[in-house]
């Protein structure tokens, strides 16, 4: 399912809510491989993405944000913001 989900939002280009469908695509994907759960399935997953592709603090810091700002997006269109 991971990797159905993965290929489906790299491929995912057409369509009135592609965008929105490829986001959704890949938090599924990325919820499924690190088995995360709430509470705190931000925090968890920005914390494992940053450390795992991360070369210093600098971009510790920036893969963190931007983990918290994909997720944020994601939230806004399975709940309607």
């Amino acid at each position: 399912m991971a990797i159905n989900r993965l290929s489906s939002s790299i491929h995912r280009n057409r369509g009135w809510f592609w965008l929105r469908d490829r986001i959704l695509d890949a938090a599924v994907c990325l919820e499924l491989m690190y088995q995360l759960k709430p509470p705190e399935l931000i925090n968890k997953l920005a914390s494992r993405a940053a450390h795992l592709l991360a070369t210093g603090t600098g971009k510790l810091i920036e893969i963190h944000d931007q983990v918290h700002v994909f997720y944020k997006a994601r939230s806004n269109i399975a709940h309607g913001g």
